[in-house]
């Protein structure tokens, strides 16, 4: 059911939020794993509550260096730009979010791409075309 669309959406955002509250956090990677894949679900049906409460767990966790990679803290930079209410403070998280990959691998290049694709898309939004066609074309 990964990102597929949910009659239960309201539920299934009772039981995130229980896990969150209840769940013994004994296995970092899976644990990371599940809040990045609960994360989308909510901002698909704009739950900014659930939305904020995920972001608040993953700058938790991820202060620790040994836990995640750059590409989970480029992730959460990433989450947290559609909750900005300043267009400039979006922009800005999308770019330290991209800044937080120096590589690009098979591993990260989808993520790469979709942060291109945000910022661009901000640009856009906000009247910056030339700035826009530079992060959504193609590139190689």
């Amino acid at each position: 059911m990964h990102r597929m669309e949910v009659d239960y959406y309201k539920k299934l955002f009772q039981t995130i939020g229980t896990i969150l509250d209840l769940i013994e956090k004994d296995d970092m990677p899976k644990y990371l794993l599940f809040l990045e894949n609960a994360f989308p679900y909510m901002d698909n049906y704009n739950y900014h509550k659930g939305m904020k409460g995920i972001i608040q767990e993953l700058k938790v966790l991820l202060k620790t260096k040994s836990i995640g990679t750059d590409s989970d803290r480029a992730l959460l930079l990433d989450f947290q730009a559609p909750l900005e209410t300043k267009p400039e403070k979006a922009i800005k998280l999308e770019k330290d979010a991209l800044a937080q990959i120096e590589n690009i691998t098979a591993d990260n290049a989808r993520l790469v791409s979709n942060l291109h694709a945000n910022l661009g898309g901000l640009y856009r939004m906000n009247g910056y075309p030339d700035l826009a066609r530079e992060h959504m074309q193609p590139f190689i």
